[in-house]
């Protein structure tokens, strides 16, 4: 299975996104958006992963996320990856990302690398993926300047999501195979293991 731990978005957020995709379409026609119902907070992909090397990463893992507390996101303003002159990916920002933030990648991190995943090369840079250029845009600066200050909404977040990704030729689609509770041990599921969630 193909998976990847992540963020989920709240119903609000999501319409933000949808609003804010409407703009973009005519003015970034080199790109192509994501799904809105595709867009998530992506904290590690761990790509393909057998059931049992899965099921014991979210059994250890699953106490220590408990004992994270929940935190508040803010979403806004817009910026690409790498740079301007090469773009690649199209982005919304986390505006002031808090440490809680940071700290639950460093924990998943560690986990993923004790089960033996290969670490992850590149820093932690918390961002919603709107939009993946097949081409660079004649004119970005301005669109980029337009949505600086472009807010998209805020986010309570309270638990984890394993997603699994399938791939097909009209693109990838994603699914939540299983949530892991933040800071609320009174909610966490009974036999909430990744095996029971496929039963």
């Amino acid at each position: 299975m193909r998976v990847f731990f992540a963020i989920e978005l709240s119903p609000g957020v999501r319409a933000s996104l949808v609003e804010l995709a409407q703009e973009l379409a005519p003015r970034i026609d080199t790109a192509r958006l994501v799904p809105p119902q595709n867009i998530h907070l992506t904290l590690r992909f761990l790509g393909e992963t057998k059931e049992d090397r899965l099921t014991g990463l979210v059994t250890r893992l699953r106490p220590e996320i408990r004992l994270s507390p929940g935190f508040e996101l803010r979403f806004g303003g817009v910026g690409v990856f790498p740079d301007a002159r090469r773009p690649r990916v199209l982005w919304v920002a986390v505006v002031d990302p808090p440490q809680a933030l940071f700290d639950l990648h460093s924990l998943i991190e560690r986990f993923v690398g004790e089960a033996g995943f290969v670490p992850e090369e590149r820093k932690f840079a918390p961002h919603l993926t709107l939009a993946r250029f097949r081409r660079v845009p004649k004119s970005l600066a301005p669109l980029l300047s337009d949505l600086s200050e472009r807010g998209v909404g805020r986010l309570h977040v309270a638990d984890l999501a394993l997603f699994e990704s399938r791939l097909s030729p009209q693109g990838a689609s994603y699914r939540v195979i299983e949530k892991l509770p933040l800071g609320r041990p009174e909610a966490a599921r009974p036999g909430g293991t990744y095996r029971n969630m496929l039963l």
